[in-house]
């Protein structure tokens, strides 16, 4: 079953720790490399809204939970109330996002935020605004631009949330300041217009088929001295659409055929220091905007979270515990994570 096959996946990463020679310090000053504060925002009405459109699946609304769960941390997170507003109305998508920026415009800064669906960066990005004391930066891994024009009746949905970010001065980020990395391109109208519109507002695009394991190191110092010109900190936003679905995330809302490498990713992510972070678009694949259910949804669920806790380990918010000495390469493990739980288990 797809359960046993990506669960074993995860299996072989634990048997190749030995073979690692990752060097780790540790900052005295911290506990975790998991952040302090942990927002849950179980929001996938901007999915429910691309379903109009004929795109999408529902289910990102179960991510959050998913993912802190198979994190295994004794912190206590803080759950944003928006459940009400799944209902694939157009205002009730704006009400959300309002009761999201309301939370992260007073969460206590670096935080890590669990979603939902990608729609809920927009707002998230738009209440941190209020307590950064100038621009930022952003950073942000996906395979679709999600830079959708406003569809006739003014849709507000996943699509659109960084065209939206880009519109809106009071998000303080310029497009100049803001990469896209995995995007895939194609020649579709509205992928064209897309493109045009990243390009058009300063954006810098990193496609799908640049990224690999020789290159990912580089993009990503590209990505940070972009991100950090002129800024006082960088968000990291990562959808987990944009890793292969057939290895390591079959529990997303919009998957593509081929994706990136978690190795990549992982590479990537490690190298920067963050004033705060998302990770959306784990879903139990509920339904398609057709009906159809996916039967393997809960499994498919469980395995992408676990996908999305590897990621989350190496991501370095302010202030977090775990360096990771260059020019080491991490594998697909935590290692800089279980080489702390080993040394804590022989003291």
């Amino acid at each position: 079953g797809i359960n046993a096959e990506y669960m074993g996946f995860y299996s072989r990463m634990e048997a190749k720790k030995k073979e690692d020679k990752t060097v780790v310090t540790s900052d005295p000053k911290a506990e975790t490399s998991i952040p302090k504060t942990i927002l849950l925002c179980p929001c996938d009405n901007g999915i429910r809204t691309m379903q109009k459109l004929g795109r999408g699946t529902t289910g990102a609304n179960k991510g959050p939970e998913a993912i802190f769960k198979a994190l295994k941390t004794d912190i206590k997170p803080i759950a944003i109330p928006v459940e009400e507003f799944n209902t694939a109305k157009n205002e009730d998508t704006l009400k959300a996002h309002d009761v999201i920026s309301t939370y992260t415009k007073t969460a206590k800064r670096p935080f890590l935020t669990l979603g939902g669906d990608h729609g809920i960066t927009y707002p998230i990005i738009r209440g941190l605004a209020q307590q950064m004391d100038g621009n930022m930066g952003l950073i942000y891994i996906d395979a679709h631009y999600d830079m959708r024009p406003w569809e006739p009746e003014g849709l507000i949905s996943s699509g659109n949330s960084f065209a939206r970010i880009i519109n809106d001065p009071a998000v303080k980020i310029k497009g100049e300041n803001m990469v896209a990395i995995g995007v895939i391109p194609g020649d579709t109208e509205i992928l064209k217009f897309m493109d045009a519109f990243a390009k058009k507002n300063g954006v810098t695009v990193f496609y799908q088929d640049q990224v690999n394991s020789a290159t990912a190191k580089g993009i990503m110092e590209k990505a940070l001295k972009i991100a950090g010109n002129g800024t006082k900190g960088i968000y990291l936003s990562i959808d987990m659409d944009a890793l292969d679905v057939n290895k390591y995330a079959p529990g997303v809302s919009c998957f593509v055929k081929k994706g990136l490498e978690l190795p990549d990713v992982i590479t990537m992510v490690s190298m920067g220091e963050f004033c705060g972070a998302d990770i959306v678009e784990v879903s139990i694949r509920e339904k398609t905007w057709t009906g159809e259910l996916d039967p393997k949804g809960a499994e498919k669920l469980a395995a992408t979270a676990i996908t999305a806790t590897e990621i989350i380990k190496h991501i370095h918010l302010k202030l977090s515990l775990i360096h990771i000495s260059e020019p080491t390469r991490p594998r697909l493990i935590s290692y800089a994570v279980f080489c702390l739980k080993k040394k804590k288990n022989h003291i």
